[in-house]
């Protein structure tokens, strides 16, 4: 589709408005990335960039609201920030946002690709940045480059990236995923991650259920959008183009994933 085209656009927002998730993931794998944060270091202090509709904020806020005696005693209060472009996602996550302690959620409106972080947030350091598929839009390597700078000492970064798990992909899978042509593979993006300067320490593909938990609500809105935009070949356009990609992870799952890593930057040891 064409983000330029405002209709598509109009379509295309329509299509992911009121959805759990706005991309592939759930609770189990969210926290199972955290775990190989935690089992080095607690973090008081998170940043999830490309929040969405802050289905895993809230998994990492109840995961990390009761820290250990320690950190406890030491009197260090959970502070976590949201941060997405789209507002009506923001204004989503701050309707629960009061369900926490005073000051555990900060919610931020901005663009990751167009931001000074380092200004925005008066260079308070982070112990662990999170994204969920969203990195990808500043590229892998550029995202990491540049989030080095708001990591505290030690400090981590989790991210999930769509992977090809096989080379000999069907035309399906490429005419798919055209609009990506930086997308590569498992040890493409450990790749990625060395030259960026980070240790990896944990990798795994994200399970079927992860995918089906983004796929089940978009397609009821796929089918209940096809009539209204039925008349507009824009609209209809991006509908199909849904559709379609519901279509071929069903048919073709066992060529790509989401793969989740997480790493970390060894100068903040």
């Amino acid at each position: 589709m064409d983000f330029n085209n405002p209709r598509q656009l109009a379509a295309f927002l329509d299509l992911h408005s009121n959805n759990p998730r706005e991309g592939p993931g759930n609770e189990a794998s969210t926290l199972r990335a955290l775990a190989a944060v935690t089992e080095e270091h607690f973090p008081r202090r998170v940043l999830d960039i490309g929040c969405g509709t802050g289905v895993q904020t809230r998994n990492l806020i109840d995961a990390l609201l009761v820290p250990p005696s320690e950190v406890e005693s030491a009197g260090n209060p959970l502070e976590v920030v949201a941060l997405d472009r789209h507002l009506p996602y923001i204004d989503g996550v701050n309707q629960w946002a009061h369900d926490y302690p005073a000051d555990t959620l900060q919610t931020v409106v901005a663009d990751m690709r167009f931001l000074d972080l380092a200004k925005q947030f008066d260079n308070q350091p982070f112990d662990l940045i999170w994204c969920e598929g969203a990195a990808y839009t500043m590229g892998i390597v550029e995202a990491l480059t540049q989030w080095r700078s708001l990591l505290s000492s030690p400090g981590y970064i989790a991210f999930s990236e769509c992977v090809f798990l096989r080379t000999d992909l069907p035309e399906p899978v490429r005419r798919n995923w055209l609009e990506y042509p930086a997308m590569t593979t498992i040890d493409g993006v450990r790749t990625w991650v060395r030259d960026a300067g980070y240790e990896l320490l944990d990798c795994f593909v994200l399970p079927p259920d992860a995918w089906w938990a983004y796929y089940t609500p978009l397609q009821s809105r796929v089918t209940e959008l096809r009539e209204k935009y039925a008349d507009d070949p824009d609209g209809a356009l991006v509908i199909a183009e849904g559709q379609s990609e519901i279509d071929v992870y069903r048919e073709y799952s066992d060529y790509f994933g989401y793969a989740f890593y997480v790493v970390r930057n060894p100068d903040s040891e």
